[in-house]
């Protein structure tokens, strides 16, 4: 999967994009488990088409997705996928 992602992303383009422009995006700031947080949104990874596989791509591009079952989004053995993502 993280070859697909590869064809699909210039993954070194959007590396440098960010580090050149992180200082002129918005955070959103949320609670989560009684600590503040920031999250920086990147909203155009993965395509939403891509729909319940999105999360297992999203591990898979950082490295992550040990454990979890990519090739079947709705398996029982993807339902911590979520707080992996956080």
């Amino acid at each position: 999967m993280k070859e697909r992602i590869r064809e699909i992303f210039d993954l070194d383009w959007i590396q440098k994009f960010v580090e050149n422009n992180i200082n002129y995006t918005e955070w959103i700031e949320e609670d989560y488990d009684g600590k503040k947080r920031k999250i920086l949104l990147i909203d155009t990874l993965v395509p939403s088409g891509y729909g319940a596989y999105i999360p297992g791509m999203v591990l898979d591009l950082f490295g992550e997705a040990d454990g979890y079952n990519l090739e079947d989004p709705y398996n029982p053995e993807n339902e911590t996928i979520y707080d992996a993502l956080l």
